[in-house]
């Protein structure tokens, strides 16, 4: 039951769907700046209605993985999936800074057989032969935060290439409240303009307004954030917006894809 609802709301956050005002996907780690010799950091993933606390179920992914300061990708295992949350453990053997991203795909669509339309989620093997009048939506949902052991570097922020992700143009660990941060947006690897951008500070239980703040990606698929407060912050954005579907895919015969960023960022006081 967790999982078909888990998967209802991934799929309301990435088409833009009322649901996705309600729930919020993020990670969530126990520092952001970290000393010592190959220090641990504990991070938190999890679907809630109020931001970082553990109101809802666990954040369910297909991968998650660590970048670390010298640019290398490993996969993290062995994650504990309780009722609220999924956690995992993490060395930072390394100094320099790293990125930890959970990643998750699906697919859902519908067809038409002997005259009555259907729906199917999980796999295109789900269409049986025979099937008419086919439509797929894959969408793609990515998760990140950033914890710096030491002096900070930039090797693990370097974009993928892949689907929609954020590089920050400002140091993860540079973020402070009264100086703006900047950060850009690309599709694929390339610049993603007018693309809408939902920054929301967490603690909104301890005061009466939520304080997020709206910013549209310029020419060069860049953000200018002013931050309201000190606080952990969760950067989000989809793509395309919700105003564009419908209107069909680039040559009429590419199935429609629909792509979901959120990053994790501590601001801190200066």
């Amino acid at each position: 039951m967790k999982r078909t609802l888990a998967y209802a709301i991934l799929a309301a956050t990435l088409m833009g769907a009322p649901a996705a005002e309600a729930h919020r996907g993020w990670l969530l780690p126990s520092a952001v700046q970290v000393e010592g010799n190959a220090p641990w950091v504990t991070v938190d993933a999890a679907m809630s209605e109020t931001l970082f606390l553990f109101d809802s179920f666990p954040l369910r992914y297909d991968t998650a993985t660590l970048t670390g300061p010298d640019g290398k990708v490993t996969v993290l295992d062995h994650p504990v999936v309780g009722h609220l949350r999924t956690t995992f453990d993490i060395q930072l053997p390394q100094p320099g800074t790293y990125r930890i991203t959970a990643a998750s795909a699906a697919v859902m669509g519908s067809y038409t057989l002997n005259g009555e339309t259907k729906r199917f989620r999980g796999s295109e093997s789900d269409v049986p032969a025979g099937a008419a009048d086919i439509k797929v939506m894959r969408m793609n949902s990515r998760f990140d935060t950033f914890v710096t052991a030491g002096k900070g570097n930039d090797a693990a922020l370097q974009p993928t290439g892949k689907g929609l992700e954020m590089v920050p143009v400002t140091h993860p660990s540079d973020l402070v409240t009264d100086a703006p941060g900047q950060f850009r947006f690309l599709l694929d690897g390339k610049p993603l303009a007018g693309l809408k951008v939902a920054v929301v500070p967490g603690g909104a239980r301890y005061r009466n307004a939520l304080k997020d703040v709206a910013a549209t990606t310029d020419s060069d698929g860049r953000i200018t954030v002013q931050w309201p407060m000190a606080g952990q912050y969760l950067i989000t954005a989809s793509y395309p917006p919700r105003a564009a579907e419908g209107e069909g895919e680039k040559g009429g015969d590419q199935p429609a894809r629909r792509d979901a960023y959120s990053a994790t960022v501590d601001v801190l006081p200066n």
